[in-house]
């Protein structure tokens, strides 16, 4: 036992550093599963029986951690019984560390589907005889997300040892194998997700919203929408003849190459390629779809109004605070939050028809954490 505590500190250690774990990542991420199934024993010499002969049940229990959406490590306990060479019954436990990769992981771990190759190693131990060699573990794991904690879980594998471990052959020699097939459930415990790696189909949007701006007031911050987003918005639709990049405070120079100007900037933003103006925030409050200010409802109608003028399409994108909430409750807020400014434009007469609504659920992206209560608004032409 105290060398198998030994390999799973290594394992955490290897690990840890592999995937360069920040500390406060440490609650984050881990795993319970329980499985059961059937295992085989296949030795040298091969003995009475074939395989199906040999047939007993399994339980499967691991526990491990996921140091990034791709590298994790466990450790697992696997026994019951088993039938050697000559089908005598007799008990075993098998215990090991093994290093895990996700095939199929995305950089926010949210994948529906996971296979995951491991391999690894430890002891195993045979009741009716004493040995308790050290033995290989290597097999397959597949996962099925259920929620965001609750995974349906199947594994493929073996375990290697010496030949003499039902107490025949060489013992010096690998050869006595079980093969293993049990299915489950695996759970998340603590928090879930990654900082830098909650990338959802919104994210490319996402990226082009300029930061929210946060000042203090009475030494406590405070995220205010300083409407710079409208400003600049209302400069480029109100110089037609400006070509999208030079200063509108000299665009009467421009008014010889009005047409060409006017042009070349519409092609850009009628692409759909680039949104027009800067980026316009909402602000809410912890927990609800609650706007924190008033003034703000100022800004809804400026925008509702430069909608319907010149017929743009209006981009909700909604979002939470991570360090606040679980991912469920975040994906949620975001969702209520990009659905209320949504329906506030609506009420100001914006078609339904010029609305896009996606969310994020909960982000770290701003300091402090109240700038990440937002729903962004970039304005296209449709």
């Amino acid at each position: 036992m105290k060398k198998t505590a030994i390999l799973f500190a290594a394992c955490l250690t290897v690990g840890t550093a592999a995937a360069q774990t920040p500390a406060e990542d440490w609650g984050s991420n881990w795993f319970l599963s329980v499985k059961g199934g059937v295992s085989a024993f296949v030795g040298k010499p091969v003995g009475h029986g074939d395989l199906f002969d040999r047939t007993t049940p399994l339980l499967n229990v691991s526990a491990g951690k996921w140091f990034t959406p791709y590298v994790g490590g466990r450790l697992a306990f696997q026994g019951l019984q088993l039938k050697d060479a000559n089908m005598v019954a007799c008990n075993y436990q098998n215990l090991h560390v093994d290093f895990l990769y996700n095939l199929n992981a995305h950089s926010d771990g949210m994948q529906k589907w996971d296979i995951i190759p491991y391999a690894g190693c430890g002891l195993i131990h045979n009741s009716q005889n004493g040995q308790k060699p050290f033995a290989i573990s290597y097999g397959l794991i597949g996962r099925y997300r259920l929620n965001d904690r609750l995974h349906l879980s199947g594994e493929l594998g073996a375990t290697t040892t010496w030949q003499d471990f039902d107490g025949q052959g060489a013992s010096n020699k690998l050869g006595d194998h079980l093969l293993q097939a049990s299915i489950g459930l695996s759970v998340t415990i603590g928090k879930i997700g990654w900082k830098k790696g909650r990338v959802h189909e919104t994210e490319q949007d996402y990226q082009k919203c300029q930061a929210p701006v946060i000042v203090m007031q009475s030494n406590k911050a405070y995220e205010r929408n300083n409407y710079s987003g409208l400003n600049s918005l209302r400069k480029r639709l109100a110089n037609k003849d400006w070509d999208g990049i030079s200063d509108t405070t000299h665009v009467d120079s421009l008014a010889d190459s009005t047409a060409t100007a006017a042009n070349k900037y519409l092609h850009v933003i009628k692409s759909g390629k680039k949104y027009i103006g800067a980026p316009i925030y909402f602000f809410f409050k912890i927990g609800t779809h609650e706007l924190t200010e008033n003034a703000q409802f100022i800004n809804i109608k400026e925008v509702a109004e430069v909608i319907k003028k010149y017929g743009l399409q209006a981009r909700i994108i909604g979002a939470a605070d991570s360090e606040t909430g679980t991912p469920e409750i975040n994906n949620r807020l975001s969702v209520e939050r990009a659905d209320y400014i949504a329906g506030l434009l609506k009420a100001h007469g914006v078609d339904e028809g010029h609305i896009q609504k996606k969310h994020r659920g909960g982000i770290d992206s701003y300091e402090p954490l109240n700038g990440n209560r937002n729903t962004c608004v970039v304005l296209y032409f449709k």
